[in-house]
């Protein structure tokens, strides 16, 4: 276990050196979680995994939406009844 030592600014932030950062993965502005336990802070980065789910963020953006499928077919299926009813 490699151990570091860091300075608590006056607002209470820590640098996480270089090559932690480096080793994983931490880019500017991600969130890495804190966590008490037994009297130790650890911090847990990011998982990754959410970055796949961001590139595909808005990939089907340009098909039409499901609520607007589900509101066209109950149209049609409301002119098809009203149809029926009609011509009786």
């Amino acid at each position: 276990m490699r151990k570091f030592k860091v300075k608590v600014s006056s607002k209470g932030w820590v640098v996480i050196p270089v090559v932690l950062r480096k080793q994983f993965n931490i880019k500017p502005g991600e969130i890495v979680e804190l966590a008490e336990r037994d009297g130790e802070i650890t911090i847990t980065p990011p998982c990754h995994k959410v970055d796949l789910l961001d590139k595909l963020y808005g990939k089907w953006a340009h098909h039409k939406s499901l609520i607007k499928s589900l509101i066209d077919n109950r149209v049609e299926e409301f002119e098809r009844e009203e149809k029926k009813i009609r011509t009786g």
